[in-house]
């Protein structure tokens, strides 16, 4: 075992350990992974810096998997293999060093001469193991509550929007739509697609149905246009 010390004594003023597994302990004098920066009462940042005037350079902190087991020897990865992970890590009653949240980098495609396809998923743990929570795909979808990323944006489970939510382009809807106001009970109404047969009270709107009622302040249907009237 090799240490440097700030004193005489090694054992209580350690800076750098490397134990006779190799590992190299910073501030550690038995780290348990090939690399472990530790402080006592403090924070144990990790900088990793540039200094240039080009707007390209800076730090980088890479992860990199070869299918390959001997060193530097570079073998393609496959789809859906694990590439890198970062792990964030609490200690449990046991009391063990126990993962809380993880973002897990994988192959999503099997590659080619000159790419990885990946995607990114992000994790955290609940009261048992990590369950993964969002994922971006090769193509940059996003889903969040699923694996299945169909679309840009593909959520699965009840969704809370605590604002206005603005749509560009068609509104496609598979399942039921159910709307509310401050002064109507909640009704529900089976979508089609495109929005037809699509209601409710979202400011007394209805679009594809006359199910509005007499209060309704603008309905359209068939094509017809209607203002202060059900049947236009």
């Amino acid at each position: 075992k090799f240490k440097i010390s700030t004193g005489f004594d090694l054992s209580t003023t350690p800076r750098l350990t490397i134990t006779t597994a190799g590992n190299v302990g910073i501030g550690n004098i038995a780290p348990t992974a090939p690399l472990e920066v530790s402080a006592s009462n403090g924070v144990p940042d990790i900088k990793i810096s540039a200094f240039s005037a080009t707007v390209t350079h800076k730090g980088v902190l890479a992860f990199q998997k070869s299918s390959n087991a001997t060193i530097n020897t570079y073998s393609a990865t496959a789809d859906d293999e694990d590439l890198g992970r970062i792990v964030a890590r609490g200690v449990n009653t046991s009391p063990v060093a126990d993962d809380a949240g993880a973002i897990l980098f994988e192959g999503d495609a099997p590659p080619d001469a000159d790419a990885v396809p990946g995607r990114i998923t992000f994790w955290t743990s609940d009261a048992a193991t990590l369950q993964e929570r969002l994922r971006i795909d090769k193509d940059g979808n996003v889903g969040i509550g699923t694996s299945a990323t169909k679309n840009l944006l593909t959520v699965k489970g009840k969704t809370t929007l605590d604002d206005d939510v603005f749509i560009s382009g068609n509104l496609v809807v598979s399942g039921d739509v159910t709307s509310s106001s401050a002064t109507h009970e909640s009704t529900s109404y089976t979508a089609s697609t495109h929005v037809s047969g699509l209601s409710g009270y979202f400011g007394k709107v209805g679009i594809g149905t006359t199910q509005m009622g007499a209060d309704a302040g603008l309905v359209v249907e068939n094509g017809n246009v209607g203002i202060g009237t059900t049947a236009p």
